[in-house]
């Protein structure tokens, strides 16, 4: 059971808010913050807490529902939350909850940097060029996550929309049966088809 125990603390209080302060710290503060012609200096402790500090709020906000009540992170945070009265279950929290935050903590870290370094090296830039190259590709990467979110969002909406037009369109003149309360059967076609001939 200690064992357990320290592996949580490892993975949730110590590796995944690091990572998250250090992308906070790249994607929001560097850019604003520190001069292109200067090297960004990264304090792991403000890191860390700043880390922390957002993955409490996001936390919270799964929890109350701000992404949507069938999210998958709602599900598995719930069921962490039940397993801590019964004694932590350290496969599931490990591969469920610390590998896929890992995952995309790590994506938005790493792809950036692999990919501007590729392409620095692939246009032979100078060093002040590929600096804020670099600098700014977090940020640039982030805006194109989000816009891809953002994107699937109005996707899934305008989808909505295009069923509720549909419905309204060509379903004009059908009835709803009851089927607990006996209806008479009515000969005569429905107003609005007799409007259409």
């Amino acid at each position: 059971l200690g064992c357990k125990w320290l592996v949580a603390l490892f993975l949730f209080g110590l590796v995944i808010p690091i990572l998250a302060g250090a992308l906070v710290e790249l994607v929001v503060l560097n850019p604003v913050r520190v001069p292109t012609d200067r090297t960004p200096v990264f304090m792991v402790v403000q890191n860390w807490a700043l880390g922390l500090a957002l993955l409490t709020a996001w936390s919270d906000l799964v929890a109350l529902g701000a992404f949507g009540d069938d999210n998958v992170w709602t599900r598995r945070l719930q069921r962490v939350q039940i397993d801590q009265s019964y004694g932590i279950e350290l496969g599931y929290l490990v591969f469920e909850v610390a590998i896929p935050l890992l995952h995309a903590l790590l994506v938005r870290i790493c792809g950036p940097y692999f990919g501007t370094k590729l392409l620095s090296a692939m246009l032979d830039l100078d060093p002040l060029s590929r600096e804020r190259l670099l600098r700014f590709s977090f940020p640039a990467f982030a805006l194109a996550l989000w816009l891809r979110v953002v994107g699937r969002s109005v996707s899934r909406w305008l989808n909505a929309m295009h069923d509720v037009v549909f419905d309204r369109q060509y379903r004009i003149g059908l009835q709803l049966q009851n089927r607990w309360q006996p209806q008479p059967l009515h000969t005569a076609e429905p107003e609005a088809h007799q409007a259409y001939r």
